[in-house]
C-alpha cells in the first residue's frame, strides 16, 4: 500500500473474508507521505481441482476512498482424467462418461476424412488422439487435424491425462465408413437393334425396336461402381442376373417393358433402368377379290400394287394376321377380317395398319389400287355417249340411218366390239367402226370390251342403240317443209288473212306419226287423206301442234313441235304525199310511193288490226325502229333524194323476232342533173400535133341542190389544179394529165350529187410514129398508172379528193403523198352524229396512201350519238358515239388506221405474223398522239384478208393478235374471219398494233369429224378456253361455275379486280378468285343466296344462260331477243330467275333443244357443249 498524498495515511483495519486465504504479513498502521507497506497473503486450498475466492478490505482516512477492497482468487491443480464428449466435423457428437469408454459412428461413403473435437471433463486435462500407432496431442475442446477414413471400420484412440499428471485414462471410437452408393450402370448392350437414345449412365429409360423377324434378344447390363469395396447387384424384372453377362429374353408383339434394378455396394442405394422393347406386328398376307398383288407377299415389304379394270370400282381387301388388330385407311376390318373400299379412276392409295393388341405398336402396308381408265369418249355418229366411270350400260339415241361407233381408248389399251348377235365389228386404227345400219327403234345391244395388258380382267360396256324415228315429210297447206334430222321444231308463218291450214305428215316405213293433243285451236284428221290434219281458227301469233313419231317396236319416239305463226297485220297504212302502189292490203308487204323533189318529209300513219276477240291490237308496231303507241303510229318521215325505205314491223310479244314486215319505199324525185357542153374530144400525145392541147368544157349546174362533186377517170378522182382547172363554169382538163394516159378512149365522168352523170369521152391518139419528131417512151407498166394519178405527185397536201358519206353527202380529203397519209375532214358532220344518226364514210383508194385519218371534233364522240364508220382500202373501223365519254379528251380528234412496216417490229412478232396484214390504230388530239382506252366503248375493225388454202381448211384458227408495248402477242378473243365479206373482224376498247394471225390448236381427244371440232378449235385458238393438259381438251368433262366465270374474265382481258371476301366458299388467292370478284362486281353472278358461290359445282344450262345473258347486258349488247318456250315439254322446269335468260339464249341459238322436245335447263354442260355455245355467242354479238 503506498501513500500518494501529502498527509499521513492512517490504516485502521485490514480484514480477509475467506478461510483459504490468510494474511501472513503487514497490518494496520500509519504511512507517511510516499511511504509503502506490503501485505502478504497465503493460499492454502483444502482439496484438488478446486477454485477459491476471497476479499481483503482496507479501511483508512483517505477522504476519497475510505474503504478499499481487493478480490482474491485461487485454484488447486486438477486430478481428473475423464473424457466428456467427442464432436465430429460431419456434425455428429458422442458422449462419454466414467462408465463409457467405447463408442461407434457410421459415416457416408463420401466422408473420406474427418476432424474430431475432444472435450475432457477437466479444463486443464491433456488429450492425445489418433490411430494407435499414430497419435498426437489435441487441445482440449479444439478440432484435430483431418483423420483419413478407409471404407469399413476405422478404430480411433483417445487418451486423457489429468492436470496433475497423476491420472490417465484411455477411450476409443470405431468410425465405420459406408461402402459405395453408386447404383448406376456403366454399360448396357443389346444383341439386336439399337437403343434409343444412346446409352448413358444418367439416362434411365430407353426404347428398343426389334428388327423385322427378331423375337429373341439379350440385354447385357454392366455395373462398375466407383471406390467400392463390394459389388453391385443387378436384376431384370426381379430376376438377378450376372453383372456384365448377356441375359436372353423373348419379346411379344407390342410393348415389352424390362426394368433393370441395380443395388449399390452399400446395399442401400439403388437405381432402375427401363428398356421398352417394341416388336412390330406383321401380316402374313394380303388377299384381294379383284386383280392380284404385283409381287409375292413379304411381311417386311410395305408397298404393293393391284391393277383392276375400270369396271371395278370397289375392292375387298383381306389382310391375313394374328395377335393384332387391322384397319384400312382407319376403317377396322369386319367380322370376316376384311375391309371393302370404293375408288375412282387412277391410282388410289390405301394404308393397311396392323396394330398390336396393346395398341402400342403398328406396322403400315401401302396398297396402291390402280383403276385403269375407261373409254375416253364414245360417239355413235354425231351423238355423244357421256361416259361415267361408274356406269357401263348405256342407251343412246341417234337419228342417222347409218353410222359408225367412234371411240377413244386410253393409251396402251385396245377395244373389241361385238354386235347384238355376237358378230365381230371391225374397227380402224383411229377407233372408228365399220358403217352400221340402224333401223328406227331399238337396234339391240352392242358390247364394247376394253382390254389392257396390265390386267386380266376387262371392262365391258353395253350400248343399246336406239334410232329415233323421224318424219319422212311435212307439208303445210301444200307447201313442203324441208326437214332436218336434227330438228324437231319448225316454224311456219302464214298471212294475216289466213286462219286455217292443212298439215300433212308421214313417217318412215315401220314407224307411225300421230297427233298429240293439247293444241289451243281446233284440229281434226282429214277423212279423205291419211296423215293430213285440218287446223282452223288459228289465232294471231304462234299456235303449236305436236306430233309424235313412234318406232314400230315401240322402243322410241320423237315429238315434233310445229308452230303455225299467223302474222299480225295492219288495218291501215297511209302517207300524206303521193299514193301507195299497190293499194294497201293486209297481206301485201311491199309498197312504193313517188313524191316530187320539193317534198322533204311525209306524214306516215299506220294501225294494227284490232283483234275481234280481245279488242286489242294484234301486236306492237315499229316504224324505222321507233315503236308506236297502242298499236298505231303517226309520225313525220324525213326524206332524202331517191329511195327512202321505211320498214314497218308488226310483232307479238311471244315471238318478238318473227314479224310482219311492211316496206314502204318513198322515192323522192332527184334534182335535175347538170350538163356539159361537149361529150367527145380528141387528144394527141404528139406534142407538135394540133390536138396536143387542154380539153375544155362548159358545165351547166341545173340546181344548187345538185352540185358537181368530182371529176373521175373510172374510180380515180381527178385533183383540181393538178389534173384540171376551173374558171367560172369552164372546166379545163390539162394536157399534162392527158399525156399520162394510154392511147384509146378515156371516159371522164362529171360526178353530180344526184341524177345521171354526163360523160366526156376523150379519144387519146399518138401521131408520133406517122408524123416524125422524137419517139415518145411508153408509160410505166400498169395501164393508165393508177387511174390517172401520177406515180410521183410530189408533196401534194391539197387536192380535191372527196369521201362519200352515207345519205348522199361528201367530205373533203387532204393528202400528204410524202407521208403516204390522207385526212378525211368530217367537221361538218358533227351535228349529224350528235343527233344519233349513224354515218358511213367511204374513201376510195388513193395511190401512195397507206394511212387514213378521220378528223372530227371531240364533242361528236363524247355522247351516245350515232356511230362513225370509215371504210378504206386497208381496213375499216366503226367508232361509237361514246368513244371519248368520260375520258376528258377535248379538241380536234384524229382517229387513224395505218399499215405497219413489219421491219419495225421485234423478230419474234415478224416470225409469227409472216406476210399477213398488220395495222396500227392511233388517236391524236390537236395533232398530238394520245393514248385511248375506254372499256365502255367498242371500236369495231375489219381488215381485208385472203386466207391461204391451209388456213381455209381450219378457218377457226384465223385470229387477231394485239401486240403490246413489250412486243408480246396477245389474242383478241372476239377476232374472227368472215368469209362473206373477206375480212377479219374484231372489236377493241384500246388502240395499239393489231395483226392477222393463225393459231391452229389440236387436241388428241378431239377428232376432226367430231361435231364440236370447229367450236373447240375456235375457243382454243383465241385462248378463251384452254386444254386440260397432256394434249387433252376433255370435251366430255363437266364445266364448273368457276371455269365459266374465268372464261368470261379472260374475254375481258382480265381487268384488275382484287378479290375480297364475297363468298364463304371462295378463298382469296385461288386461280378463279379475281374472276369471281369481277363477275360479282359487274352483276354477272350473285351466288346461291346463302353466302356460297359453288365454284366447283357443275354448271347447269340455265345457270350458263344467265351468266351469258348478264355478261351481254354488262357489255351493252342487244338482249331484247326472246322466244316462246312453250314448245318444250320441260318448259316448267326452268327456274323463274332464269326464264328471261333462257328465252334470250334460245332465241339467239345459243342453247338448243336436246332433240327429244326438251331444253334440259337443269342438266349440266360438258366442255365441248360450252365451246359450241361460246362460239355462237361470239358470232351473235
Amino acid at each position: 500500500i503506498t501513500n500518494n498524498g501529502s498527509l499521513d495515511l492512517s490504516i485502521s483495519e485490514i480484514t480477509l473474508s475467506s478461510g483459504s486465504f490468510t494474511i501472513s504479513g503487514g497490518g494496520p498502521g500509519i504511512l507517511a507521505s510516499g511511504q509503502s507497506r506490503v501485505i502478504d497473503v497465503t493460499f492454502e486450498p483444502l482439496q484438488a481441482s478446486t477454485s477459491y475466492s476471497g476479499t481483503i478490505t482496507v479501511k483508512s482516512n483517505d477522504p476519497d476512498n475510505p474503504v478499499y477492497s481487493i478480490n482474491l482468487s485461487g485454484r488447486s491443480i486438477g486430478d481428473n482424467a475423464d473424457l466428456a464428449r467427442l464432436d465430429f466435423s460431419n456434425g455428429a457428437s458422442l458422449t462419454y462418461s466414467p462408465e463409457v469408454y467405447e463408442q461407434s459412428l457410421t459415416v457416408e461413403h463420401a466422408t473420406k476424412s474427418i476432424k474430431i473435437t475432444p472435450t475432457a471433463a477437466h479444463q486443464f486435462a491433456t488429450i492425445r488422439l489418433g490411430f494407435f500407432d499414430n497419435m498426437s496431442n489435441v487441445q482440449n475442446g479444439q478440432p484435430s487435424s483431418d483423420i483419413p477414413l478407409e471404407i469399413g471400420q476405422n478404430e480411433i484412440a483417445i487418451n486423457v491425462t489429468s492436470e496433475n499428471k497423476l491420472l490417465g485414462k484411455g477411450y476409443g471410437v470405431i468410425i465405420t465408413r459406408k461402402d459405395s452408393p453408386d447404383a448406376s450402370l456403366s454399360g448396357l448392350e443389346v444383341s439386336a437393334g439399337t437403343l434409343s437414345p444412346e446409352f448413358s449412365p444418367d439416362i434411365t429409360e430407353y426404347t428398343l425396336i426389334l428388327p423385322d423377324g427378331v423375337t429373341e434378344f439379350s440385354l447385357t447390363p454392366t455395373a462398375t461402381p466407383m471406390e467400392a469395396l463390394g459389388n453391385s447387384t443387378i436384376s431384370i424384372n426381379g430376376e438377378v442376373v450376372a453383372n456384365g453377362q448377356p441375359e436372353s429374353l423373348t419379346a411379344a408383339v407390342g410393348l415389352n417393358t424390362y426394368t433393370i434394378h441395380v443395388l449399390a455396394p452399400d446395399n442401400e442405394s439403388s437405381m432402375d433402368y427401363v428398356v421398352n422393347v417394341l416388336r412390330l406386328p406383321e401380316l402374313r398376307g394380303i388377299s384381294v377379290d379383284h386383280g392380284e398383288l404385283d409381287k409375292p407377299f413379304d411381311p417386311y415389304e410395305s408397298n404393293y400394287t393391284v391393277v383392276v379394270p375400270n369396271s371395278v370400282s370397289d375392292l375387298t381387301i383381306t389382310p391375313i394376321y394374328e395377335d393384332s388388330y387391322v384397319c384400312v385407311n382407319g376403317d377396322p376390318a369386319d367380322e370376316t377380317g376384311s375391309v371393302k373400299v370404293w375408288f375412282g379412276t387412277g391410282e388410289n392409295t390405301y394404308d393397311i395398319g396392323v396394330v398390336s393388341l396393346d395398341g402400342e405398336t403398328e406396322r403400315t402396308y401401302t396398297l396402291t389400287v390402280t383403276r385403269l381408265p375407261g373409254l375416253g369418249e364414245l360417239f355413235v355418229g354425231d351423238t355423244q355417249v357421256h361416259i361415267s366411270e361408274y356406269e357401263f350400260e348405256y342407251r343412246v339415241e341417234v337419228i342417222d340411218a347409218v353410222s359408225s361407233i367412234v371411240f377413244r381408248a386410253p393409251e396402251g389399251m385396245s377395244v373389241e366390239i361385238t354386235g347384238p348377235s355376237s358378230e365381230v365389228i371391225s374397227i380402224t386404227e383411229d377407233g372408228i367402226t365399220e358403217v352400221i345400219p340402224f333401223a328406227e327403234g331399238s337396234n339391240g345391244k352392242y358390247t364394247i370390251e376394253l382390254i389392257s395388258p396390265l390386267c386380266e380382267e376387262t371392262t365391258v360396256y353395253t350400248l343399246e342403240i336406239i334410232r329415233l324415228p323421224r318424219l319422212a315429210s311435212l307439208e303445210i297447206s301444200g307447201e313442203s317443209i324441208e326437214l332436218r334430222p336434227d330438228v324437231t321444231e319448225y316454224l311456219k308463218t302464214i298471212p294475216n288473212s289466213v286462219d286455217s291450214v292443212t298439215i300433212s305428215v308421214s313417217a318412215n316405213a315401220g314407224s307411225t306419226a300421230d297427233l298429240v293433243g293439247g293444241a289451243n285451236f281446233p284440229i281434226e284428221e282429214d277423212e279423205e287423206v291419211v296423215g293430213r290434219w285440218n287446223a282452223s281458227e288459228l289465232r294471231i301469233g304462234g299456235s303449236t301442234v305436236y306430233f309424235t313419231v313412234r318406232s314400230g317396236d315401240g322402243e322410241a319416239e320423237s315429238t315434233y313441235a310445229i308452230v303455225i305463226y299467223r302474222l299480225p297485220g295492219l288495218s291501215s297504212l297511209a302517207v300524206s304525199e303521193g299514193t301507195l302502189s299497190p293499194a294497201f292490203d293486209v297481206d301485201t308487204y311491199e309498197y312504193t310511193v313517188h313524191v316530187g323533189r320539193d317534198v322533204t318529209s311525209v306524214e306516215l300513219s299506220a294501225a294494227v288490226i284490232i283483234d275481234e276477240y280481245t279488242y286489242l291490237p294484234q301486236g306492237r308496231i315499229f316504224v324505222s325502229g321507233e315503236e308506236g303507241y297502242g298499236g298505231t303510229y303517226e309520225g313525220e318521215i324525213p326524206l332524202s333524194y331517191g329511195d327512202n325505205i321505211i320498214p314497218i314491223r308488226v310483232v307479238t310479244d311471244e315471238f318478238y323476232n318473227v314479224a310482219a314486215v311492211y316496206n314502204v319505199n318513198i322515192i323522192r324525185e332527184e334534182p335535175e342533173a347538170g350538163t356539159i357542153s361537149v361529150n367527145t374530144a380528141v387528144f394527141d400525145m404528139y406534142e407538135s400535133a394540133s390536138n396536143h392541147k387542154d380539153v375544155s368544157v362548159t358545165v351547166t349546174i341545173m340546181s344548187e341542190e345538185n352540185p358537181l362533186v368530182a371529176l373521175k377517170n373510172g374510180s380515180s378522182v381527178l385533183v383540181e389544179d393538178t389534173h384540171y382547172t376551173v374558171s367560172g363554169d369552164t372546166y379545163t382538163i390539162k394536157k399534162e394529165y392527158l399525156a399520162t394516159l394510154s392511147t384509146g378512149n378515156t371516159s371522164i365522168t362529171f360526178d353530180f350529187e344526184y341524177g345521171e352523170d354526163p360523160v366526156l369521152d376523150i379519144n387519146v391518139t399518138d401521131s408520133t410514129s406517122s408524123g416524125g419528131g422524137e419517139e415518145k417512151e411508153d408509160p410505166p407498166s400498169g395501164g393508165n398508172n393508177g387511174g390517172g394519178i401520177p406515180t410521183t405527185p410530189g408533196n401534194q397536201t391539197g387536192g380535191n379528193y372527196q369521201a362519200h358519206v352515207s345519205g348522199g353527202g361528201t367530205a373533203p380529203i387532204t393528202v400528204d403523198t410524202n407521208a403516204g397519209a390522207a385526212n378525211v375532214i368530217l367537221e361538218t358532220l358533227s351535228d349529224t352524229l350528235l343527233n344519233g344518226i349513224d354515218l358511213v364514210v367511204e374513201v376510195e383508194a388513193i395511190p401512195g396512201v397507206s394511212c387514213y385519218t378521220a378528223n372530227i371534233p371531240s364533242s361528236a364522240l363524247s355522247s351516245d350519238g350515232g356511230s362513225l364508220t370509215l371504210n378504206t382500202e386497208i381496213g375499216s373501223m366503226t367508232i361509237p358515239g361514246n368513244m371519248l365519254s368520260g375520258t376528258g379528251l377535248e379538241g380536234n380528234v384524229g382517229v387513224t388506221i395505218d399499215t405497219v412496216d413489219l421491219s419495225s417490229l421485234p423478230e419474234s412478232v415478224r416470225a409469227d405474223v409472216g406476210d399477213r396484214p398488220i395495222i396500227q390504230l392511233t388517236l391524236t388530239l390537236d395533232g398530238t398522239r394520245t393514248e385511248w382506252n375506254n372499256p365502255a366503248a367498242l371500236v369495231t375493225v375489219s381488215i381485208p384478208y385472203t386466207p391461204t388454202a391451209s388456213e381455209l381448211e381450219n378457218p377457226e384458227g384465223i385470229v387477231v393478235w394485239y401486240i403490246d408495248g413489250n412486243g408480246n402477242i396477245v389474242s383478241v378473243p372476239n377476232g374472227r374471219y368472215d368469209p362473206t365479206t373477206g375480212t377479219v373482224t374484231f372489236s377493241t376498247t384500246h388502240f395499239s398494233y393489231y395483226a392477222v394471225g393463225f393459231a391452229q390448236v389440236s387436241f388428241d381427244d378431239v377428232a376432226a369429224n367430231a361435231w364440236y371440232h370447229k367450236a373447240v378449235s375456235f375457243v382454243a385458238a383465241r385462248g378463251i378456253a384452254n386444254g386440260t393438259g397432256q394434249g387433252q381438251f376433255s370435251p366430255n368433262a363437266k364445266l364448273t361455275r368457276s371455269m365459266l366465270v374465268a372464261i368470261l374474265y379472260r374475254l375481258e382481258n382480265e381487268p384488275d379486280n382484287s378479290y375480297a371476301s364475297l363468298f364463304r366458299d371462295v378463298a382469296s388467292g385461288l386461280w378463279y378468285s379475281d374472276a369471281v370478284a369481277w363477275a360479282y362486281n359487274n352483276g354477272i353472278v350473285s351466288g346461291y343466296g346463302d353466302g356460297r358461290f359453288g365454284p366447283n359445282d357443275s354448271i347447269t344450262r340455265e345457270q350458263m344462260a344467265l351468266m351469258l345473258y348478264n355478261y351481254a347486258k354488262c357489255k351493252g349488247y342487244d338482249i331484247t331477243a326472246s322466244i316462246d318456250l312453250n314448245v318444250y315439254k320441260d318448259r316448267d322446269n326452268i327456274s323463274g330467275w332464269a326464264e328471261a335468260a333462257m328465252k334470250w339464249a334460245v332465241a339467239n341459238g345459243l342453247i338448243r333443244g336436246r332433240g327429244d322436245g326438251t331444253l334440259d335447263p337443269t342438266g349440266t354442260a360438258a366442255r365441248a357443249e360450252v365451246a359450241e355455245i361460246l362460239m355462237r355467242f361470239m358470232f351473235v354479238n
